[in-house]
C-alpha cells in the first residue's frame, strides 16, 4: 500500500490538518486501520487523532481517493467530528483481540534443523546392535 498526499491544509480555526490523498494498493482496498497506521507514520501523528472522512475507489482501479482530518487535541476532535465517524475509527473486537494475542505471546525460538546431533543418532543405533548381538549369542550356546 502506498499513500500519495495531494493536498494538505492547516485549518487553524478548527485546530486540525485536512489531508487529501490517494491510496494505491495491489489487491483489495486496505482497511481503515491500515490506512490510518500508514498515514500516522507519514504525518508523525497519533492514530487515535486521525479521522478518515471517506475512501472512494473506482471500479477496476487499484487506487482510491481519500480525505482525513488530523487533530491536535482529542477534546476538539470529539466536539467537531460526527459521532458515527469517531465510532467507525475505533478498533473492532477482533482487532483488539488480535493485538492482545500478539502482545501476550512472544515468538518461540525455533531450533535449526542442524541441531540434531550425530551422537544422538549413534545412541539410537547402539541399542539395536546390542539386541542383534544377544540374538546371535543364544544360538551359540
Amino acid at each position: 500500500m502506498d499513500i500519495d498526499i495531494k493536498n494538505k491544509f492547516e485549518n487553524i480555526v478548527l485546530n486540525r490538518t485536512e489531508v487529501d490523498f490517494i491510496v494505491s494498493f495491489v489487491s483489495s482496498t486496505p482497511s481503515r486501520a491500515k490506512i490510518v497506521e500508514t498515514l500516522a507514520a507519514l504525518l508523525n501523528a497519533k492514530k487515535e487523532l486521525i479521522i478518515l472522512q471517506y475512501i472512494k475507489g473506482e471500479y477496476g482501479k487499484k487506487e482510491a481517493k481519500a480525505r482525513a482530518h488530523v487533530y491536535n487535541d482529542e477534546a476538539v476532535m470529539k466536539d467537531i467530528e460526527k459521532r458515527h465517524l469517531i465510532e467507525r475509527m475505533k478498533p473492532t473486537e477482533k482487532e483488539e483481540k488480535k493485538e492482545e494475542k500478539t502482545k501476550e505471546k512472544p515468538k518461540k525460538e525455533e531450533k535449526p534443523k542442524e541441531e540434531i546431533r550425530p551422537e544422538e543418532e549413534k545412541k539410537e543405533e547402539k541399542p539395536e546392535e546390542k539386541k542383534e548381538e544377544k540374538k546371535e549369542e543364544k544360538p551359540a550356546e
